[in-house]
C-alpha cells in the first residue's frame, strides 16, 4: 500500500512539474500572452487619466493629485516593461507621460501656475489616448478642426475690411492653442518631425497679420501664400490613418498550453488518488482480515 502512495506522489510531482514548465515556456513564447498583461496596464491608464480629466473638470485638486501620483506609477511601470523587450522608443514615450504628471502634480500645488492646470491636463489625456490608441487618437481629429480654421482665415481675407483684422488675430490665437495642447500627443507618435515646420508657418502667418494685413496686394498676396503653406504642413502632420491587421501564429503556443493544462489536470487527479489510497492505508494498514 506505501509503494502505491509513493508512486502516485512521484507521478503527480512529475506531472505538475511538467504542467509548470510548459505552461511557462508557452507563456514567453507568446506575444499575444504579454499583449494581454499590457492591455490590463493601458485600460488602467486610461481610467486613471480619465479619473484626472474628471478632477480637473471640477477643479479638484486633491484628487487629481492623487490620480496623477497613480498615473505615474503606471507609466513608470508600462517604462520597464517596454525597456525588458527592447523597445526603447516606447519605453521613452512612457517615461515622459511620468514626467509630465510629475510636473503637473508641482503645478496643482502651485498657486500661480494653478490657471494652466486644466490645460496641461487636457495636453497630458491627448498624449496618453495617442499611446493607448495611436490609430484611433484623440488628437487627430484636430486635422479637422485646425482646416476649418484656415477656411475661415480665408473668407476673412476676401471680405477686405480691417473691421475684420481682430477676428483674424482670434482665430490665430485659437489655432496656437489648438497646436500647444496637441503638441505633447504629436510627441508620442511618430509624426513628431513634422510639428516644428507647423509652429514656424503659425508664427509667421501670425507675425504678417499683424503687419496691417489690408494696406496693400502685395501684402494680402504674400498672406494668401502663407496661409496656403501653413495649410500643407498641417497636413503633413496628420498622417492619413490606416487600420492596421496584424496576424500572428499561435497555434503551437496553444498547443504547448493545451498540453501543460492537461499535465496540471492529471497532476491534480493523480494527487486525489494518492490521497484517497493513503486515507485507505490508515484505516486499514493490513488491509481486510478474513473472518
Amino acid at each position: 500500500m506505501k509503494v502505491r502512495v509513493a508512486v502516485l506522489l512521484t507521478i503527480s510531482i512529475l506531472l505538475f512539474s511538467g504542467s509548470f514548465f510548459t505552461l511557462t515556456r508557452a507563456y514567453a513564447a507568446d506575444p499575444t500572452m504579454q499583449y494581454r498583461d499590457d492591455g490590463r496596464l493601458l485600460q488602467q491608464v486610461e481610467s486613471t487619466m480619465q479619473m484626472v480629466y474628471v478632477a480637473a473638470t471640477n477643479n479638484n485638486r486633491q484628487a487629481g493629485y492623487l490620480e496623477l501620483d497613480k498615473l505615474r506609477q503606471l507609466s513608470d511601470r508600462i517604462a520597464e516593461r517596454k525597456l525588458k523587450r527592447n523597445q526603447v522608443e516606447q519605453a521613452a514615450y512612457w517615461k515622459n507621460i511620468a514626467v509630465e504628471s510629475r510636473l503637473i502634480m508641482n503645478t496643482s500645488s502651485d498657486s500661480v501656475l494653478s490657471g494652466r492646470w486644466y490645460q496641461q491636463i487636457s495636453a497630458l489625456k491627448l498624449a496618453v489616448d495617442a499611446l493607448v490608441r495611436p490609430n484611433e487618437a484623440l488628437w487627430l481629429q484636430y486635422d479637422r478642426l485646425l482646416l476649418e480654421d484656415i477656411h475661415y482665415l480665408r473668407q476673412l481675407l476676401l471680405t477686405a475690411n480691417s473691421s475684420d483684422l481682430y477676428a483674424v488675430q482670434a482665430v490665430m490665437k485659437g489655432m496656437q492653442q489648438k497646436i500647444d495642447r496637441i503638441k505633447l500627443a504629436v510627441e508620442m507618435s511618430k509624426q513628431q518631425y513634422a510639428l516644428p515646420a507647423v509652429e514656424e508657418r503659425l508664427l509667421y502667418t501670425a507675425y504678417l497679420m499683424e503687419q496691417q494685413p489690408y494696406a496693400s496686394k502685395e501684402m494680402r498676396n504674400q498672406i494668401v501664400h502663407s496661409i496656403s503653406a501653413l495649410e500643407k504642413t498641417i497636413n503633413h502632420l496628420f498622417p492619413v490613418t490606416t487600420t492596421a491587421i496584424t496576424s500572428i501564429s499561435v497555434s503551437s503556443s496553444n498547443e504547448k498550453l493545451l498540453f501543460g493544462w492537461s499535465l496540471f489536470i492529471g497532476g491534480i487527479i493523480t494527487l486525489i488518488l494518492s490521497l484517497t489510497v493513503w486515507r485507505k492505508y490508515r484505516i486499514q494498514p493490513y488491509g481486510m482480515k478474513p473472518l
